[in-house]
């Protein structure tokens, strides 16, 4: 039988890589990786961080209008309803508690609350409330540096003092979700993401309420 020449020229042609040059092919690969997926991560942390800001944005709107409605009063427990429940039922009188409403009360990013969320009665929440705001109550009267709501491990931020007979190690509930920090609500609407560190060494500052300090901390102006 006669042998295609054409086939056997292309054949002949052809050339195989060696074990070596594959080897080089996939330890470029690597390399490139291992230089893009850093960046990557990044992005990605920086886009959950963007996001739970745009979750605060839309609870401070609630807070306000809140506020509002109850003439300078501000949320927290309401027999036996915790503050989430008196909040949203204000903000959305007759909506059911797992509507998709509440989803601007839940950081996805906050892997350390995910056992609060209890749909049956926290639907969907897990960012913590400056719990010891509760002395001032109304919202006219709160220093404008103060902390109305932000990341933890818990539903409740409590100050290292003692107050109302609460005591909660501030240091204890303070979390580095967001690229290495939180971020946190303050009572004239700034969001701030706030380096673990920085709250660890004087967060209580900016959570205590504390009526003889009259100016925000220096390291938050």
């Amino acid at each position: 039988m006669k042998k295609d020449s054409h086939s056997n020229g292309m054949t002949q042609g052809m050339r195989t890589f060696t074990l070596i040059e594959l080897l080089v092919v996939v330890a470029i690969i690597a390399i490139l990786a291992g230089m893009l997926l850093p960046a990557l991560n990044r992005a990605r942390e920086s886009a959950k961080a963007t996001k739970c800001m745009g979750n605060l944005r839309q609870v401070y709107i609630d807070f306000v209008n809140y506020c509002d409605a109850q003439k300078g009063f501000i949320p927290c427990d309401d027999k036996g309803e915790k503050w989430p429940i008196v909040l949203r039922r204000v903000a959305f009188p007759g909506v059911d508690s797992n509507h998709a409403h509440w989803k601007p009360y839940l950081c996805t990013a906050n892997t350390y609350a995910k056992r609060y969320l209890d749909r049956s009665y926290y639907p969907l929440i897990n960012i913590a409330w400056n719990l010891t705001l509760k002395s001032y109550q109304r919202v006219q009267v709160i220093p404008r540096w103060k902390v109305i709501f932000g990341d933890a491990k818990s539903l409740q931020l409590i100050s290292d003092k003692n107050n109302f007979g609460f005591y909660n190690e501030l240091r204890k509930e303070i979390v580095d979700i967001h690229m290495g920090g939180a971020n946190y609500l303050f009572v004239d609407g700034r969001i701030r993401n706030i380096l673990y560190s920085r709250m660890y060494s004087s967060g209580s500052g900016v959570i205590a309420p504390d009526s003889a300090t009259t100016a925000p901390p220096t390291w938050l102006k």
